[in-house]
Parts: C-alpha cells; structure tokens; sequence
C-alpha cells in the first residue's frame, strides 16, 4: 500500500472532520452547503475505498485461503477431541457416583455407631434406675460430621477438568417471573415503524431517528 496516498488520504479526511464540526445550519443557504459538504464527503469515501478494496480484498482471499487449509489440517484433530470428551465425562461421572456412594456407606456406618452408642448409654443409665435420663438421651437427635472423601480423579497438567453444561426447557411460560422475560423488540419495531407516533404501548416511547 502506497505510503504517500495513504497519508494525503488520512490528512484529507481529518481536516474534513474538523470542518464538520465548525458546520452551523441556520438557513437555506447553509443547509444547501452541508448538503454539499456531504456529498463531498461520500466522493471522499469513494476515493478511499477504491485505493483500499483491492488491497482488502487480496488480504481476504489469502486470509479465507489460510483459514480453509488450517481447518483442513485441523479437522481430524477436532473430530478426535470430539471422540475422547464424553469419554472423560463418563469417566468423572462414574467415579463421583463411587465417591459419592462411599461417603453415604460411611456416613450411615458413622450413625449406626452413634445410634448404637447412645442406645448402650440409654440402657445403662435406665440400669442404674435413672429413668428420666434414659429417657432424655433416647431423645437426643444423632448428629454425625458430613463425610467428604477426597476426588480420584488425577489432575492432568495442560488439561481442564471437562464441564458439565446445564441446560434448561420452559415447562409453563406463565410461571416466569418477570425479571426473567424478554420485550419482543422485533414486533415492537414492526409496530412503531407502522404506527410512527400514533404508537401506544405502555412502556414504550416511539421517536423519530
């Protein structure tokens, strides 16, 4: 790209813009010649693209050429990762639903140990002729520690642990809170471009733009 044009270009186009601001219309004549200063602009526009788009339009093809063979290339790779995600994920799932099921194993062993231990305590103290503390013990709520074993699965250096993408379905409209629903902005729009300033939607304000 020619370094020269480039700059007459650019030097063009900022002293157009400090023009613009300098720009009042307050009658015919000077609307007339804003009208013209526009034109100029868009002649100024034209000129720039046409020393521009073909050197875009070369970047592009080889860009779109450069892009299509690494898709190429990378395309089995793609597929292969695609192969060996679930697989990892069944994995996880399986081992969590182990771990998960061992810390239920030991936290119902943990509070057959209690039960069992409270009930021996119940039964000595009823023993001893002491009733009313019998009695209280037995009531007594079992609390047992949560057990939380720790995670098998190796960590593998380079390698995120896979995620677990939740999703959802509408089940009954009608039941979404507010702050959950989205204005219809394409039939809003059809509307307020049909009615102009006759339109009537509470909560919206049509205006001119």
């Amino acid at each position: 790209m020619n370094d020269l044009i480039v700059s007459e270009l650019k030097s063009e186009a900022s002293t157009v813009q400090e023009r613009a601001r300098a720009v009042v219309i307050n009658d015919t004549a000077t609307y007339q010649e804003a009208g013209q200063f526009l034109l100029n602009i868009k002649a100024l526009r034209k000129k720039i693209s046409e020393f521009c788009d073909p050197v875009i339009s070369l970047a592009y093809k080889t860009h779109r050429e450069a892009v299509a063979k690494k898709n190429e290339m990378e395309a089995p790779l793609l597929e292969a990762e695609k192969l060996l995600e679930p697989k990892r994920k069944q994995y996880i799932r399986a081992e969590e639903e182990k771990r998960r099921t061992e810390e239920l194993r030991i936290q119902a062993e943990e509070r057959k140990k209690a039960e069992d231990a409270r009930l021996a305590e119940a039964i000595s103290l009823a023993a001893q002729g002491r009733k009313a503390e019998s009695e209280r013990v037995i009531e007594m709520p079992i609390v047992t520690i949560p057990v939380v074993l720790p995670t098998e699965i190796p960590k593998i250096k380079g390698l995120s642990k896979p995620i677990t993408y939740w999703k959802f379905k509408i089940v009954d409209p009608k039941l979404i809170p507010r702050e959950y629903m989205c204005p219809d902005e394409v039939k809003i729009g059809q509307l307020v471009r049909a009615l102009k300033n006759a339109t009537n939607i509470p909560g919206i304000e049509a205006y001119p733009g």
